[in-house]
């Protein structure tokens, strides 16, 4: 199990199963300090098991009660207030979802809209999910007990389809994504569908909840965060997402996630290039050391 430390929010473990096709669990013990608008590449479901937390998206801030769930879909902007939170977060993959099988639309997770879901049941059940990964059960018990979960999760009046967004801005975040090697200049988006630099921002922002260039830093994260934890190398992580030098990664990631690359990987690895075979305890470090 990997254990990490935050800067002034509390500390968490990270541990990892392959049931599912691979799937990661966080334990997070009195986080308190904000995190400010950033997005995961996978979807997040969690339980708030004691304290305060409150997430905003969409615009709208919610409330998260103890004891409810929230999931929070991939690739969605939102901002976290915290006050002495404990909690417990499942990411899951549409892999995961699939093996389960849970049908995609259009190859899409299901959406939640209102990220609440107020059922003390499934918050049971993803401590009962965690619990069975971190005490190393069978593939066999966890996978059924997963997909009992993702199935009532995806089953909960909360979950729908994702509103369409505006042609310009579904056009542009699909050309973001597609290359996340190569920042593309304002100017060459705004080209690609049909809008002024300036007026793409401003739409982009309101339906996004990012401007397009802070959008792509965080979509790049995201993705750097996925390839450390199946080990990949610092390094050849960097180049393959268009940083110009593994210090440029570094500041990167630290103003996204308050931990440096190494940090992170020490945290969900138990060293670098370990891969997913089963993560040991790591000493807790303070922030602050690249």
């Amino acid at each position: 199990m990997g254990i990490g430390k935050f800067v002034g929010s509390g500390r968490a473990t990270h541990a990892w199963t392959d049931a599912l096709g691979g799937f990661s669990v966080i334990h997070g013990f009195d986080f308190t300090e904000p995190y400010p608008k950033h997005v995961h590449a996978r979807l997040v479901i969690g339980a708030l098991e004691s304290g305060g937390f409150q997430i905003t998206a969409g615009g709208v801030t919610y409330d998260q009660p103890v004891d409810t769930v929230i999931a929070i879909n991939s690739f969605r902007v939102h901002a976290e207030a915290w006050d002495a939170g404990s909690f417990r977060a499942l990411y899951v993959s549409p892999d995961n979802l699939k093996a389960a099988g849970i049908s995609l639309l259009n190859g899409t997770e299901p959406w939640f809209e209102d990220p609440i879901l107020r059922d003390p049941v499934l918050a049971r059940q993803i401590r009962e999910v965690h619990d069975a990964v971190e005490d190393e059960l069978p593939v066999t018990v966890i996978e059924a007990m997963m997909t009992r979960l993702l199935r009532d999760v995806c089953a909960s009046p909360s979950a729908g389809i994702e509103e369409p967004l505006p042609g310009p801005v579904a056009a542009a975040r699909e050309r973001i994504h597609a290359n996340l090697a190569a920042p593309p200049t304002m100017f060459d988006l705004g080209e690609a569908v049909q809008r002024s630099p300036y007026h793409l921002i401003r739409l982009f922002k309101r339906e996004i909840g990012l401007p397009p260039h802070a959008y792509f830093d965080q979509v790049r994260i995201a993705h750097a965060k996925e390839k450390l934890k199946q080990g990949q190398k610092l390094s050849l992580t960097a180049y393959e997402l268009g940083f110009c030098d593994q210090s440029h990664f570094t500041r990167a990631f630290k103003r996204s996630s308050l931990v440096t690359p190494g940090q992170y990987l020490q945290m969900v690895l138990d060293g670098p290039g370990i891969g997913r075979e089963g993560l040991r305890s790591v000493t807790e470090e303070r922030v602050g050391s690249t």
